[in-house]
């Protein structure tokens, strides 16, 4: 089906509103399901053309998991759809990090059907209560539906009671205050020797996390051809240089051809019949997109979403959209037990600092994005 040339969508980007450390069914996230003005068939054209209008305000935009290109308040970025998944994510950043509550205008079209469209009148109908056409083409909205594990009240766990009301980015900032003060950085030889010889020693051996291979050590340092360390947030992507490369919080044992299939891809849920590679249950293959991701085995799927929310927050790095909501998933389908806790305890003997969504996992619940 072509895509038709007036395809016009208009959207707020809307804050979650939260009181006390009671979370409510709200989500910062937008989804807009692309349609046909004429026949309300979904387009399955692929990719599209995402073009829109910003505020000031908003210094970042991001479509699916892409930045957008923005220049003057204008962004636009391509977004590739499938039949029956045509759905699109967009958000947007203000200049401290939070999410932005703004009208934007969104244009869809295809690389060979330019759309000139009147944006002018569309902004006009905005008002204060939300979108309102006036006059021009139909539009969807489709509000982002809460994510798994936060549906209906959630509470802060006792623990983290100093926490209590904030959210988002005063959330984050306070969390990487608390991480960060205190912190002592290993060194990546000091930290290595920690993990193996202690904190993650059972009876003389060490278990490989994406396999659940057990490699005996005798207590001292492995073999490298036989067990190496995994960076969780890659040193490709921010992890080289200190203190972030030997931060006990990311770093776990894996057996080499492990550690090389998962490289640098982002995590996500494998859908490929046929991975590229398979082992203990963590395999690397494409996802429902057609992206190559790394999917972790069961036992070790929270470890890695906390390790990487930790990441995030105490280095103040941003976690794409599609990995993200694989991560939320995997944080609650995986929820801490008592070796991850065990685990955080040793580590902070020698580095001085915890994994908040270890102590406290509702804590992902009270962040809109990492």
């Amino acid at each position: 089906m072509n895509m038709k040339k007036h395809l016009l969508f208009v959207a707020l980007f809307s804050l979650a509103s939260w009181s006390g450390c009671i979370l409510e069914n709200q989500s910062s996230s937008l989804y807009v399901r692309i349609t046909s003005p004429s026949d309300n068939s979904t387009v399955s054209e692929s990719p599209v053309e995402i073009r829109g209008n910003v505020s000031s305000l908003i210094t970042d935009v991001w479509v699916q998991e892409n930045p957008a290109k923005l220049e003057s308040g204008e962004f636009s970025a391509p977004a590739w759809l499938e039949p029956g998944k045509n759905v699109v994510s967009v958000k947007g950043w203000s200049r401290d990090g939070r999410t932005v509550s703004d009208s934007v205008v969104i244009y869809f079209h295809s690389s060979g059907n330019d759309a000139d469209l009147d944006t002018e009148s569309f902004e006009d109908a905005l008002d204060s209560d939300g979108p309102e056409i006036r006059d021009g083409p139909e539009y969807e909205t489709i509000e982002h539906e809460p994510f798994a594990g936060c549906e209906g009240t959630v509470r802060l766990e006792p623990k983290c009671s100093s926490l209590q009301g904030l959210t988002n980015q005063d959330l984050i900032s306070k969390l990487r205050d608390m991480v960060s003060r205190g912190y002592k950085s290993l060194g990546y030889d000091t930290a290595r020797s920690r993990m193996y010889q202690d904190i993650d020693l059972v009876d003389d051996k060490v278990q490989g996390v994406y396999t659940g291979q057990w490699i005996f050590t005798g207590g001292g340092m492995p073999d490298p051809k036989k067990m190496n360390c995994e960076h969780t947030w890659p040193q490709s992507k921010g992890a080289s240089s200190e203190p972030a490369h030997s931060d006990l919080h990311h770093l776990f044992p894996t057996i080499p051809s492990a550690n090389s299939a998962r490289s640098n891809h982002e995590f996500g849920w494998v859908t490929d019949s046929d991975p590229a590679w398979a082992q203990g249950g963590s395999k690397l293959g494409f996802d429902s997109t057609g992206e190559l991701v790394f999917e972790v085995r069961d036992p070790h799927k929270g470890d890695t979403a906390r390790a990487i929310f930790y990441f995030s927050v105490r280095y103040d790095y941003h976690v794409s959209f599609k990995q993200e909501s694989a991560l939320r998933e995997w944080h609650f389908l995986d929820p801490p037990d008592d070796y991850e806790r065990a685990r955080n305890d040793a580590i902070e003997v020698y580095q001085h600092n915890r994994n908040p969504f270890v102590d406290c996992p509702s804590l992902v619940c009270f962040i809109d994005d990492f």
